[in-house]
């Protein structure tokens, strides 16, 4: 698994992958869509997740998991926007969170406590995972939302 923690203005990641008990390999779980970013965990239907999201939603593309066992579909994908914090799940519905912080992962509960009981920020809390959590290791990656000006093409 992994841990991706958000509050409204950044969010964190670990870059662990792992299968089977063993270390894999590092790879990014964050990805700046739009105006949005999401963070990636569990299993490959993730990385599906973004593929689609980087289509726009479309509908005609949107991806049909056809597994004979649908409880071994696993991953949540949560979605930093300008307007709060969403958590996506294998049904590919979002779903508004009024949390102020949120955190997804095998050390979701970790992150959560750090954030909320600690004031931790989400880089901080992620890092503080990696001790706690087999599946979350560093380097930690942390993307934040642009700026309204950030939007803007830049006048020459």
């Amino acid at each position: 698994m992994t841990t991706v923690a958000a509050n409204r203005t950044s969010i964190a990641a670990d870059s662990q992958v792992s299968w089977e008990f063993a270390k894999g390999f590092k790879t990014p779980k964050l990805f700046r869509i739009g105006n949005s970013v999401y963070g990636i965990a569990g299993d490959n239907w993730g990385n599906v997740f973004i593929e689609w999201a980087k289509t726009g939603f479309n509908e005609k593309k949107k991806p049909q998991i056809q597994v004979a066992n649908w409880d071994s579909v696993d991953f949540d994908v949560l979605e930093l926007a300008p307007t709060g914090l969403y958590l996506w799940d294998k049904h590919f519905v979002r779903v508004e969170l009024k949390d102020h912080d949120y955190s997804i992962g095998s050390g979701s509960k970790f992150a959560l406590v750090f954030m909320r009981k600690m004031n931790m920020s989400p880089e901080e809390a992620v890092k503080e995972c990696c001790e706690f959590d087999d599946y979350t290791r560093e380097p930690v990656d942390v993307m934040v939302l642009k700026e309204e000006n950030e939007k803007l093409p830049k006048k020459v």
